[in-house]
């Protein structure tokens, strides 16, 4: 058996552990609503990932990496400190849902 879903909303977590990116079979990440002041840069190891939740945190940027997670739909940084984008993004062709709300942008 392999995670497949990850719900962490509201913990108050400082940090995700870079070991998250072993979990090759993940595809649902929800870390909102804790203190998480940056994204572990090796996120996009998770190349599963569809829908990824960091909405209310700390976090000042989307790592790169992230353009490796091709399956992604639905990315939420909403309500963070995010201060530009990266133009990487264009690589997630199949991402419906980004939502960008009340950042520093």
């Amino acid at each position: 058996d392999t995670l497949v879903k990850f719900i962490a909303r509201g913990n108050n977590f400082s940090k995700l552990p870079m070991t998250i990116s072993h979990c090759h079979d993940l595809s649902h990440l929800d870390i909102s609503h804790n203190r998480l002041m940056y994204l572990p840069p090796n996120l996009g190891e998770c190349s599963l990932l569809r829908k990824l939740n960091v909405s209310h945190n700390e976090i000042n940027q989307i790592p790169d990496s992230i353009a490796n997670c091709f399956k992604l739909r639905t990315l939420d940084v909403s309500d963070n400190n995010i201060e530009g984008v990266s133009t990487c993004l264009h690589k997630c062709r199949r991402l419906e849902i980004f939502n960008l709300a009340n950042n520093k942008l």
